[in-house]
């Protein structure tokens, strides 16, 4: 019998406002388009694709079951601003069919550049969802699914029992990315994302020019059911934007969701499970060590989405070289910010590269090069809050 695991993520960061060299103020994000930002998402997407996913877990009484992977920034501004959001999520929650993944409170690439900062980030979201929903993740997924045997041995001490990422092509060297891998030198549990059916879905469903357009839930189940015996479980890996913003929603995207379930369960031998329960359900068969970082935008070690130019990587390292001063200033709210600004999406707005990646916006900056400016202002006013001289 092959399982099914499906696995949405959501996350919103706060925008960032127009912060010029001459501002003083601490005020460093946007209030009004943060919550018009999120009033969008909401409507667009996020409630229409939560109540259609309770009623098809209702519906289909503990067979159709997911995996959630929220940010703890998108559970904090949800909850400010469109409330009905975390409603709908308790909602899911307590049919059982849920399981919320861990993953980096602010999606953040801290995993990079401080294991201190990692390990907080990934604690604050469990805590987080535990205070929310009464349970304790026991699964991580890191940022966009970024993933390196660095990150492995990161997770290894904090007692997860594995991790969905993304299966390189290379490293597989001709395995199926539909089974259970062992990474890291401790060993972690795997799950790799089956990129070409999620791509499918979140890239090619509104492809006319596609050779299998339309992609119709008969025809993906259909496509999930042909697979071999080598096919233990079949990662599908998708956000919500998907629903509703990326592809529109007369597009007949919340239809092939609708009818996802029902196609599949009409299999004897395919059969949904969270990501938990995919990884107790079957055994390891290999190891899987990437030479270098993988994630879901990409296999190679550049991370050209976050940090493919000299913009994005003079950002990155000047922003996490704060982290000692910021931690002996001891200003709760200094820390607050700085977490904050840990979100990926504010270096994602400064990339040249067109990664086919797309982000909640983030700031507003009309150019990457403005995006990169308007950063490191707030930058340098968090390192005069430090009482650090500016450097050039």
């Amino acid at each position: 019998m092959a399982t099914i695991c499906l696995q949405l993520s959501l996350h919103q960061p706060h925008v960032l406002r127009r912060y010029s060299v001459f501002d003083q103020g601490e005020h460093y994000f946007d209030t009004f388009r943060t919550r018009e930002a999120c009033r969008r998402f909401a409507e667009r997407s996020v409630l229409p694709t939560n109540r259609l996913l309770l009623a098809l877990m209702r519906r289909h009484e503990g067979a159709f079951r997911i995996s959630l992977n929220v940010s703890g920034t998108a559970l904090d501004l949800f909850a400010k601003h469109v409330p009905a959001v975390i409603e709908t999520l308790h909602a899911m929650a307590d049919t059982g069919c849920v399981e919320f993944v861990a993953t980096p409170y602010d999606k953040s690439l801290a995993v990079l550049y401080s294991r201190g900062a990692f390990v907080e980030q990934v604690e604050l979201h469990r805590a987080r969802i535990r205070s929310e929903f009464q349970v304790t993740p026991s699964v991580f997924c890191n940022t966009h699914m970024i993933y390196g045997n660095v990150l492995a041995d990161a997770i290894a001490p904090l007692a997860f029992d594995g991790v969905v990422c993304d299966g390189d092509f290379d490293t597989l060297a001709g395995r199926s990315c539909n089974r259970v891998y062992l990474g890291g030198r401790a060993g972690v549990p795997l799950l790799l994302r089956n990129e070409q059916l999620s791509r499918d879905v979140s890239e090619r469903f509104a492809d006319r020019g596609w050779d299998q357009w339309p992609l119709t839930a008969p025809k993906f189940a259909e496509r999930l059911a042909r697979f071999d015996g080598d096919a233990e479980v079949v990662t599908l890996v998708w956000d919500y934007a998907t629903f509703g913003v990326r592809i529109p929603a007369d597009a007949g995207i919340l239809d092939f969701l609708r009818h996802l379930p029902d196609r599949v369960l009409a299999y004897e031998h395919l059969r949904f499970a969270t990501a938990s329960e995919a990884i107790a359900a079957h055994a390891p068969v290999d190891t899987y060590h990437p030479a270098h970082f993988v994630s879901r935008a990409e296999h190679d070690s550049k991370l050209a989405a976050w940090l493919g130019n000299p913009m994005q990587s003079h950002a990155a390292h000047e922003f996490y070289a704060m982290e000692p001063a910021i931690r002996s200033a001891g200003n709760p709210g200094l820390l607050e910010d700085w977490r904050r600004l840990q979100a990926v999406d504010y270096l994602r707005a400064m990339t040249t590269a067109d990664t086919g990646l797309a982000s909640p916006p983030a700031g507003s900056a009309e150019s990457p090069y403005d995006s990169y400016i308007n950063f490191m202002n707030v930058c340098d006013n968090i390192t005069q809050r430090c009482g650090l001289p500016i450097t050039a």
